[in-house]
């Protein structure tokens, strides 16, 4: 039934958080079941999402971005990185957008929503390839295509971010869903465009050879990892 497939998804999702415990990912503390109603209980953090933040379609203040992408990265370093020692497939976010980061009132950087994230680890090899999972501004074109995915896939996203902190406008816009994921798929076309990174560059000179780098359309050629990308 729905029913038994939400809860099974929630235990999941309650399993590779509880695997994940770093300064920038929400922490997941217990999970359960009591009376056929799956529970999870998590980190309590008071802050405010950075799709709230970026609303205002106003540029964030140039080390404020570089900041949080740094701390983002380095979440998403802990998460790739787990159970790489024992040989096991990283785990992926796959859904890296402004509504899965939260800031802190303290100032941490935190990245939420693991629950569609694959870890072979746990959930043994799976057909899904997170097309319908993803969100299409901030898809990698490998995941607009249906292809599997790697953490590389995560770095685009970042890449997006980073673009709209510091310019307040998305990479990728339409009025459709089709819209945005076509131009997903020209990525290289639009990255050709003097206009769009000189925006970058005049934020903080230099940036948009990162952002370039993590949007390349062959993730061959982007960072090789988040660890990458925090040092850039």
């Amino acid at each position: 039934t729905q029913d038994e497939r939400l809860t099974r998804a929630l235990i999941h999702e309650a399993k590779l958080g509880g695997l994940l415990h770093h300064p920038n990912v929400v922490e997941t503390y217990d999970f359960g079941e009591v009376d056929g109603q799956a529970w999870i209980a998590m980190e309590l953090v008071t802050g405010i999402g950075l799709d709230r933040v970026l609303e205002t379609r106003e540029p964030l203040p140039p080390d404020v971005a570089l900041e949080m992408v740094a701390q983002i990265s380095a979440g998403l370093t802990h998460a790739h990185e787990l159970g790489s020692e024992e040989g096991h497939t990283p785990l992926v976010h796959r859904d890296l957008k402004p509504s899965n980061v939260i800031i802190s009132n303290s100032g941490l950087v935190k990245v939420l929503d693991f629950g569609i994230a694959k870890a072979t680890h746990i959930g043994g090899n799976t057909t899904e390839t997170g097309l319908t999972k993803g969100t299409p501004a901030y898809m990698s074109p490998e995941q607009a295509a249906g292809q599997p995915v790697d953490a590389r896939s995560d770095l685009f996203a970042a890449g997006c971010l980073l673009y709209e902190m510091l310019t307040g406008a998305r990479f990728f816009s339409g009025d459709t869903v089709y819209q945005i994921m076509m131009s997903v798929v020209r990525v290289e076309e639009l990255l050709l465009e003097k206009a769009r990174l000189d925006a970058v560059d005049a934020a903080v000179p230099g940036a948009s050879d990162v952002v370039r780098r993590c949007m390349r359309a062959d993730r061959a050629q982007r960072y090789s990892s988040a660890l990458e990308l925090e040092s850039a």
